[in-house]
């Protein structure tokens, strides 16, 4: 019985992660800061007048970064990982114009853009902040 008991709380451990968690807009936007990217400012976007960019999000980060101002990338935070999905295929299907940084967080709740000018360097930072989320 005991070991039956075991292995059940283990399965339902390895089922609960950060991945778990949601993400918030503070935390991304602390998470971006602390990587030293260079971010001149933040704006937070009313997911109502980003209707452009077609799924259900519920926060629409904007960050201008130094190296491209006024440009930088913009990000959007879902509760669903298949609303962030619908988003990424957006943007990869609009490569030519999106650019080469499009990226998803390792939980699938968050999707980036970034502007085409920004470095690579800057990019796989970014990169690395989504693989934490």
């Amino acid at each position: 019985m005991r070991r039956a008991l075991s292995a059940l709380t283990m399965a339902a451990l390895a089922g609960c992660s950060s991945s778990d968690e949601p993400v918030t807009q503070e935390g991304l936007v602390q998470a971006l800061q602390g990587a030293d990217l260079g971010i001149v400012e933040v704006i937070d976007e009313d997911p109502n007048d980003s209707r452009m960019v077609p799924g259900e999000y519920q926060h629409h980060v904007t960050i201008v970064l130094e190296e491209v101002a006024p440009k930088g990338g913009q990000f959007f935070i879902c509760n669903d990982p298949a609303e962030c999905s619908e988003i990424k295929g957006y943007f990869d299907g609009l490569a030519s114009l999106a650019g080469p940084h499009r990226y998803a967080s390792e939980s699938g709740r968050v999707v980036s853009q970034l502007n085409r000018g920004v470095s690579q360097e800057t990019a796989d930072q970014v990169l690395t902040v989504l693989e934490e989320m």
